[in-house]
């Protein structure tokens, strides 16, 4: 869990894991009512590339401020 505590406290990255994870719930709900056939597991690398690339991207931000 130590290595995942700065990605823990960006707020840009903590919001693309809670975006990509609600994708993933509400493509599995939608998927056990029978209403549609999303492959969830299409969004599985977001949950992973999400923050990375929230946190890469702030971390430039503030290197040129």
């Amino acid at each position: 869990a130590r290595p995942l505590a700065p990605i823990a406290k960006d707020e840009e990255a903590m919001a693309a894991l809670s975006g990509a994870g609600g994708a993933i719930l509400l493509g599995t709900g939608l998927g056990l009512l029978g209403l549609t056939k999303w492959s969830t597991a299409d969004f599985l690398p977001a949950i992973f590339l999400g923050p990375l690339l929230a946190n890469l991207v702030s971390r430039r931000a503030s290197q040129k401020t």
